[in-house]
């Protein structure tokens, strides 16, 4: 087919959009490969999103089109009045989040992925930011406050306001599969998972953070260069010769707050 200007997938399926701002799926209809109920909704798309078993569609209107999987974010209709003016949608494994223009945040999907945010409802207004992880999504707002919602096997720090993870003045927020990294406007850095604050001696002065599947990548002011998580996904910096002395690593150890 041509004209395709993206292609994003789920676990068992694809999808394309089209300059044209239509939009073809294709692979398990279970996992999202078909798109046919929709279709007729699927025009002046500018935005994918998938999770492992659907997809979410963003037009140009602001309203928003799913797919796939209903009780892992295919079925929207719970929530789809309140869809509207949407500019930004996020996934996490089994369930979506989308911005809207007055800064409010909908969700929708499987509840243990982030599917509900019913506890922190109150306080997502004004927000400008949304990101997530496998199972968890947060939100900056306005006032670099970050509210946090999710959920899955094991401990959790609380929902809501990350006052316990010192989370004020944040202005990035970048995840990897299982933790985030946030960028206060100091320049530092707050590494944290579902489980809790990471206890690292984290980098200043950063400028900018980007994550791969399972490490981060900073830049500092002075342009150098730091990393952590994963060796594996990219957490260390032991294997780069041509960037200098200047670097960090660290391995990830968990602090439950």
């Amino acid at each position: 087919r041509k004209d395709v200007i993206s292609v994003v997938a789920s676990n068992l399926a694809f999808t394309a959009l089209k300059a044209d701002g239509t939009v073809v799926s294709w692979g398990d209809p279970l996992r999202g490969g078909n798109s046919q109920d929709v279709q007729k909704d699927l025009k002046g798309v500018k935005l994918i999103r998938p999770c492992n078993a659907a997809f979410a569609a963003l037009r140009h209107d602001g309203l928003v089109v799913t797919w796939g999987d209903p009780e892992r974010g295919g079925n929207s209709s719970p929530v789809q009045c309140r869809l509207h003016d949407v500019i930004d949608i996020q996934a996490t494994k089994g369930a979506f989040a989308a911005l809207r223009a007055d800064g409010r945040v909908i969700a929708w999907g499987d509840s243990s992925c982030g599917g509900d945010s019913c506890t922190v409802n109150d306080e997502l207004w004004a927000v400008s930011q949304i990101c997530s992880s496998s199972k968890v999504f947060s939100a900056i707002r306005e006032n670099g406050d970050v509210i946090i919602w999710g959920d899955g096997p094991g401990p959790m720090i609380m929902p809501g306001r990350c006052f316990q993870l010192g989370l004020k003045d944040v202005r990035q927020v970048v995840s990897c599969s299982e933790a985030f990294a946030a960028l206060h406007s100091h320049g530092k850095v707050t590494t944290w998972s579902r489980m809790g604050k990471f206890q690292l001696s984290e980098p200043e002065d950063i400028e900018e953070i980007r994550a791969s599947s399972g490490a981060f990548a900073a830049i500092s002011s002075d342009g150098s260069l730091h990393a952590w998580g994963d060796p594996a996904a990219g957490g260390s910096l032991d294997v780069v010769t041509s960037l200098g002395p200047r670097t960090w690593t660290a391995r990830l150890k968990r602090r439950r707050v």
